[in-house]
């Protein structure tokens, strides 16, 4: 019962509503398993087909239209309406190489690094254009080498350009294609909204990254508890339903660090059944930070697969100086991170519940803003000197204050 009331209080805090809520805590049943040709090979996935013809797999992925889907399709093990899954062993195993989620250099990536896209009408602009506008302007700051250019509603033909679709409100996701073909993609969304950090994830998807939680080295790192998840879903060897979410991928482009803040990362909650966790850390801890704001990694990652240069942000920041005035004065001036500490890395510290100013300055940007592993909690934001700290974080009190803001490593606490 603890479980179940923690993850309700979790589910109806401010930034899971306005982040993930349709995603995760009302996604569509009528789920359709099988084995399928994917780009990098044939695997077992579910898959719903959308009211707009199109079909989505592993929960927010647009493979395209039903005729391209079913020209894919090699069988069908489990369908909404048949209680008996016929399990298939004969497909080749992919091997398992520690690997990103993401396309490699010269995959299915946007030629130039410029992506086109256009709304199918003007109602869908109206309730989408806020949030898809956050998406453009949160990535293009962070990977400037990438371009998103507004085509008119009515553009013809679509081949290589993203269509923003919506389907009936309330249906229980948002989708998008994952990196460029040739062909016409689309990005679907609810009228009610997506939210912030989802529209951030589906742009992810976008340009070309793939869900950091289903990387072959993922149990190295989190637990997923199948039995946890909201039904229907199979356990075991094959999966069936919503657990196909979380069924290992094999990948294809090597990295050696599994990103457990990424933003496309399921979070702890992901499609639970109210009975606790369907992702947790290996001491069995709620994961606090996916799904929330670009990573450092996702940054990186992107910015390589464009061949940006790859900035890699300092470890720790340098410690403030005590000199009056360098911090701003909506900051306090150089602050231990707790009391108690021995040897504090002093840092500009926002007050409680804000962070640096917006816009031009990412969540993600750890140059300019952070938080760190406080013994008494890593909700407080601190920032580089001179830095304004005027934006009200996405929760502005409690535990789970500011947690979009990237955390660093608890070695940044001491000098």
């Amino acid at each position: 019962m603890r479980a179940f009331n923690f993850f309700r209080v979790l589910l109806s805090l401010p930034f899971v509503l306005r982040g993930a809520q349709a995603q995760f805590d009302t996604p569509p049943t009528n789920l359709t398993t099988g084995f399928v040709r994917l780009p990098h090979g044939t695997r077992q996935v579910s898959w719903i087909y959308s009211p707009n013809g199109i079909v989505i797999y592993d929960g927010d992925i647009v493979f395209g239209t039903i005729a391209e889907f079913n020209d894919a399709l090699v069988n069908i093990t489990h369908s909404p309406d048949d209680s008996t899954l016929s399990r298939r062993h004969d497909i080749p195993s992919q091997g398992l190489a520690t690997r990103a989620y993401s396309e490699p250099p010269g995959g299915r990536l946007w030629p130039g690094g410029i992506i086109y896209y256009r709304y199918s009408d003007t109602n869908v602009e109206s309730a989408a254009s806020t949030e898809v506008n956050f998406a453009i302007s949160t990535w293009t700051a962070a990977v400037p080498c990438i371009r998103f250019v507004r085509l008119p509603n009515d553009n013809k033909p679509t081949n290589g350009i993203v269509t923003i679709v919506a389907h009936s409100t309330n249906f229980g996701y948002c989708a998008a294609a994952l990196g460029y073909t040739p062909t016409p993609m689309w990005l679907e969304v609810d009228p009610s909204g997506c939210g912030d950090s989802t529209m951030l994830h589906e742009f992810g998807h976008l340009l070309g990254l793939y869900h950091e939680h289903t990387r072959p080295d993922r149990n190295n790192f989190v637990k997923f508890n199948c039995n946890n998840v909201l039904s229907p879903k199979c356990c075991g060897s094959s999966c069936c339903g919503l657990a196909c979410a979380f069924s290992i991928d094999p990948g294809h482009y090597p990295s050696p660090e599994y990103d457990i803040n990424s933003i496309m990362h399921y979070p702890s909650w992901a499609f639970n059944n109210g009975m606790g966790s369907t992702l947790t850390d290996l001491s069995n801890n709620v994961l606090h930070n996916p799904y929330i704001s670009l990573s450092p990694l996702d940054i990186s990652r992107v910015r390589q697969l464009y061949f940006c240069p790859v900035v890699s942000p300092p470890k720790c920041n340098k410690a403030c100086s005590t000199t009056p005035g360098k911090c701003h004065p909506t900051a306090q001036t150089c602050v231990p991170p707790a009391p108690g500490i021995p040897n504090p890395r002093l840092a500009c510290s926002c007050r409680a519940g804000f962070k640096a100013t917006n816009p031009g300055i990412a969540d993600g940007d750890v140059t300019k803003q952070w938080r760190l592993p406080a013994p008494e909690g890593n909700f407080r934001v601190w920032v580089a000197e001179g830095v304004e700290c005027n934006t009200p974080c996405t929760v502005s009190t409690g535990a789970f204050s500011c947690q979009e803001v990237t955390e660093l490593a608890a070695e940044c606490l001491h000098t």
